[in-house]
């Protein structure tokens, strides 16, 4: 396989930034993951993660000019130039950022850069079950959103009804359905459990998986909540499926498994006889915004 068949995906996240290199059939060759809190400004930001990005490259024996492709999935929202984020809090505060020349700046190759949403989407729809119409969720530190008709990114969702559906169900995942509000209810419910140590999504999840009831009823509850909100918004988008991707969603019997029954059971109680609405994990459960931001186009767009 010759140089160019490789891609580069990268997402950004709150404190936090990975990366990966994969080939052409999208199989994830080597990754990077590296806090970004440290990183007080875009610029210093941009340098930080071309570090990172050549010396993932360079054990390869690989520069970025070699890659065919290098994609940036951005926590926020980015302009239809894939060029410029326009608002991303968590990640650059309120400025705009023109990040694909900052990056150009440094490494001299331009990457295209998108919202997470988008790119989790896109490596559904390259690599996934192949449905034309659905919802792409990321559940795990945080959450995003994005519509899926007749096999492309519906980027401008023109009816205010539809907005403000999927930024609700945004902020339902954040309150219910992500690793900071599963640690954080669970520490209000069990707090003799974290006496000893900072509490972690990850001892939320073991003592799920270790089959301990009142920790599953706590995230059965949770996704009930969420599942209950999910409903509606399908139905406000007119899709039958949703793919769920993050890091939540690589826990199939502990997050996904009880969605998906809160989901079927909501979809029952509100509209009995319906067509049921399914749910399934995203072909590249964690590793989704990466992939897709590697293989991103602009073609993607409805």
């Amino acid at each position: 396989m010759g140089m160019a068949a490789f891609r580069v995906g990268m997402e950004i996240g709150r404190d936090r930034a990975s990366m990966c290199m994969v080939d052409a059939q999208g199989g994830v060759q080597c990754r990077r993951l590296f806090s970004a809190a440290s990183t007080p400004s875009p610029e210093r930001f941009a340098d930080t993660l071309c570090d990172h990005l050549e010396d993932m490259l360079l054990k390869r024996g690989m520069m970025p000019a070699e890659v065919r492709h290098i994609g940036v999935a951005v926590a926020g929202q980015v302009d239809r130039s894939l060029a410029q984020v326009i608002h991303a809090p968590d990640v650059f505060g309120t400025a705009p950022v023109a990040l694909a020349s900052l990056i150009e700046g440094r490494i001299g190759v331009t990457p295209l850069v998108m919202g997470e949403a988008c790119a989790a989407a896109n490596a559904e729809l390259r690599f996934g079950a192949g449905a034309p119409d659905f919802l792409c969720i990321t559940l795990g530190r945080h959450s995003a959103v994005a519509v899926v008709r007749q096999g492309k990114i519906a980027l401008d969702e023109t009816a205010a009804a539809t907005d403000a559906a999927l930024n609700a169900l945004r902020q339902t995942a954040v309150q219910t359905l992500s690793t900071h509000a599963l640690t954080r209810l669970a520490v209000e419910r069990f707090p003799e459990a974290f006496a000893a140590g900072k509490p972690s999504i990850r001892d939320v999840l073991a003592h799920a998986e270790a089959g301990d009831a009142p920790w599953i009823a706590l995230i059965d509850a949770a996704a009930k909540t969420f599942a209950s909100e999910l409903r509606e918004v399908m139905a406000a988008c007119r899709v039958p499926a949703a793919a769920v991707g993050g890091m939540l969603a690589a826990h199939g019997e502990t997050i996904m498994e009880p969605l998906a029954r809160q989901l079927v059971m909501a979809a029952e109680r509100d509209n009995p006889g319906a067509e049921p609405l399914t749910l399934r994990p995203a072909v590249y459960g964690g590793d989704a915004v990466m992939v897709g931001a590697a293989f991103f186009s602009a073609q993607v767009f409805a």
